[in-house]
This record gives structure tokens, sequence and C-alpha cells, in this order.
């Protein structure tokens, strides 16, 4: 579901970018910035793992309350199926990779910033500490998020 939101608003957002020559400041941003199309994509396949993971539905409800999500997320990250942690290590040793390899050729002299939203020191294995930052940056990108759907709102 989440997936299918977050490539909708990539698409939304290009067909905005490209049909508009006077696009909203917030759509250039995005479009501008390759660390959040990067967050982006990477989330995109994250929760499309995750939605192949008949637990996570489960949780989802747990997930939205912040107060319990730090709880949820430890007990959705225990009890999720093999296959579904070995997508995701898979998903977040790629990202790491490419995050690892700009640091082996800085342009400049100077080592590319760390991605927010990954942890780079564990790069092949799926954390609690990645699930957090994903769902935490998501959730400070939904706003940006809904304006690319046209004021939809996402569950």
């Amino acid at each position: 579901m989440h997936y299918l939101i977050i490539m909708s608003a990539c698409v939304v957002s290009l067909e905005r970018t490209f049909a508009h020559p006077s696009p909203a400041e917030s759509l250039q941003d995005l479009a501008s910035d390759k660390d959040k199309f990067g967050y982006i994509m990477y989330a995109g396949r994250i929760f499309s793992a995750l939605n192949t993971d008949p637990r996570y539905k489960e949780m989802q409800e747990k997930l939205k309350n912040p107060e319990s999500r730090s709880r949820a997320l430890l007990d959705f990250l225990g009890a999720m199926s093999n296959t579904t942690r070995t997508k995701l290590d898979k998903i977040k040793a790629e990202e790491a990779q490419k995050y690892l390899k700009k640091c082996e050729s800085p342009k400049d002299g100077t080592e590319p910033p760390k991605p927010d939203y990954i942890d780079t020191d564990h790069p092949g294995k799926f954390t609690i500490i990645d699930l957090s930052q994903v769902f935490t940056k998501f959730a400070s990108m939904r706003s940006l998020m809904e304006k690319f759907l046209g004021g939809q709102k996402m569950n």
C-alpha cells in the first residue's frame, strides 16, 4: 500500500513538473533533492516488502500511534517472517552499498552526507534502528507526500 502511494507521488510529481512550467515550490524541492528521492525509492521498496508479511498488516494500527510505535516496531521485527527479513536485509545492503560506493570516490575530496534513513554502520542487517528511521522519516514527509497526491490524505 505505502509503496503504491510513494510511487504514485513520484509519478504525480514528475507529471506536474513537466506539465506546468511553474510547479509548486515543494515539487521543485523534491525533484531537485536527490536525498529525498533516494529515500522515497528506498521506503517504497521497504514498504513493499513489509506489505508481503501478514504480521505487518496486523501491526499497522499499533504503528499509527507514536507512543506505542517503538514497542510495535520491536514486536514486529521479532515476529516477521524470514522471507520478509531477508528481503529487508537485501534492500538495506543495496542502499548502504550505494552510499559506501560514493565514499570510495568522493567528489572534491569530501565525504558525501550520510543518509538519515539508513544505518550505514551495519550495512548487511536490517535492524530496529532502520525500521524506526524509515517510519520516522516517512512521518516527517507525510504532508509533503500528501501535496503530491493533490491533497489526498495518506493512511
